[in-house]
């Protein structure tokens, strides 16, 4: 991308030449760090940027405005006499926001489009800064992104994640691994190791009875249906559950699951294993 300031005469004070991307977390949401990393020319005026404002879009053909943000410096910012100077702007995002930009990337790289405008002052002068360019975001660097925002440690509806501290050491790895997949794009394999979950943590003998007589009065039409208590249609949810994540193991390339599919059995797995209405091994917490 080249996103040039220029002054009011024409001359070019100084290049965007990278731009990286950080986060951080945010109360009830997150915090994109974009830093423009700028080329100085040789000064011999005294140059102070005002005004400045970035305005973020998704890139690509079809742009869809993000968000805007100022710079964490404070204004007016003064621009070194040569050398190397670097921008930092943040930008509060929603979690609906996040979630959008993840279900547009679709576990892949993606570009964004960065607007710069302000005002460039030297002595009496101003210009008018109107700039834009497109930058490509690798996946890695977006995965380290979304990491250092704390992402990965709630799925979409905040459904609470087990870690190693909590004990639940076995479900903090593999929901981990389902996590990653997920982000990459590997939905098959995202699914599949929600199957190790439900594995891992079996039902004990008391719920697995509690399954069969879920089972026979599911399956006894209307009033057998309507016989059931919460417990046993929590069971058989869970049993349904697990059966959604079947084929990720036995699939043999007929098909393939989506990245909501996968998202959706990800935290319905997740949900159900941290629900207290079983006893014994099936319950992580």
């Amino acid at each position: 991308m080249t996103i040039s300031i220029v002054t009011s005469n024409c001359q070019i004070l100084a290049d965007v030449y990278q731009i990286q991307v950080n986060g951080l977390p945010g109360l009830g949401g997150y915090t994109l760090i974009i830093n423009l990393h700028c080329t100085v020319r040789s000064l011999e005026t005294q140059t102070f940027l005002r005004h400045l404002v970035i305005r973020v879009d998704w890139g690509g053909e079809e742009q869809r405005r993000i968000g805007f943000a100022i710079p964490e410096q404070a204004q007016p910012i003064q621009i070194s006499s040569s050398g190397q100077q670097t921008l930092e702007f943040r930008l509060a995002l929603t979690p609906q926001q996040l979630e959008a930009i993840e279900a547009r990337r679709n576990g892949g790289d993606f570009r964004l489009r960065i607007w710069l405008t302000g005002e460039v002052t030297q002595g009496g002068n101003i210009a008018t800064i109107t700039e834009s360019g497109e930058h490509h975001i690798r996946q890695q660097d977006w995965i380290e992104a979304l990491e250092r925002m704390e992402y990965r440690r709630s799925l979409l509806y905040e459904v609470p994640l087990p870690d190693q501290e909590s004990g639940a050491e076995p479900a903090a790895d593999i929901i981990g691994k389902a996590q990653y997949h997920l982000l990459r794009g590997h939905y098959d394999e995202c699914v599949a190791e929600c199957r190790k979950l439900f594995e891992t943590y079996p039902l004990s003998k008391e719920d697995e009875a509690q399954l069969g007589r879920a089972r026979e009065k599911f399956s006894g039409g209307r009033d057998g249906k309507e016989s059931m208590d919460i417990p046993e249609r929590l069971i058989l949810l869970r049993d349904a559950i697990k059966h959604a994540t079947h084929p990720a193991h036995h699939n043999h390339g007929r098909d393939s699951y989506s990245r909501d599919q996968a998202r959706a059995i990800l935290a319905a797995a997740v949900a159900m294993m941290t629900c207290s209405g079983f006893a014994g091994p099936g319950h992580i917490g």
